[in-house]
């Protein structure tokens, strides 16, 4: 992984931040600087999912603010969005659809026109699931079950098909 690096500015309120500090203004630093680490891992899982689908994907940002709105007080969870969501969630995801058979990536490829990854909270059955709500892969965590079982995240998304 590569040194990130970090604008800093001055705001309104005469506090010096760094430019992700604005753009999510309750996040602690500690987090901002995990998730940036976590970007790199990001985008090399963003190209083994385009080379197992045989098009380009990408994961936009999740709301950030709004996961550690959630997870602040659960351990150390809030300090470690990025390892979570990149280096856990994305990765069980990916892993599993690049070790699917043709057929199965063919079909996924096809259910996402979009070509976007996105992770969500939501309503599950279980800890978390997979949909294709709205041309996207959806990854949908249930609001109690943040950092559970993630390494199943699409083991099963053949069902979806």
């Amino acid at each position: 992984m590569g040194v990130k690096a970090f604008a800093w500015g001055l705001c309104a309120d005469g506090c010096l931040r760094t430019v992700d500090n604005v753009v999510h203004p309750n996040v602690p630093l500690v987090t901002i600087k995990n998730i940036r680490i976590y970007e790199d891992e990001r985008d090399r899982l963003l190209q083994k999912l385009s080379n197992a689908l045989g098009a380009p994907f990408t994961f936009p940002e999740p709301e950030f603010a709004k996961i550690w709105e959630k997870v602040q007080n659960d351990g150390d969870r809030g300090d470690r969005l990025g390892e979570i969501i990149y280096g856990s969630y994305l990765k069980a995801l990916v892993d599993n659809i690049a070790s699917k058979d043709d057929q199965t990536r063919k079909a996924i490829l096809e259910k996402t026109p979009n070509k976007k990854v996105v992770w969500k909270f939501g309503s599950v059955e279980y800890y978390h699931d997979v949909t294709f709500d709205g041309g996207c892969l959806n990854m949908v965590v249930a609001d109690n079950a943040f950092w559970t079982n993630v390494d199943s995240v699409g083991a099963e998304i053949e069902k979806k098909l």
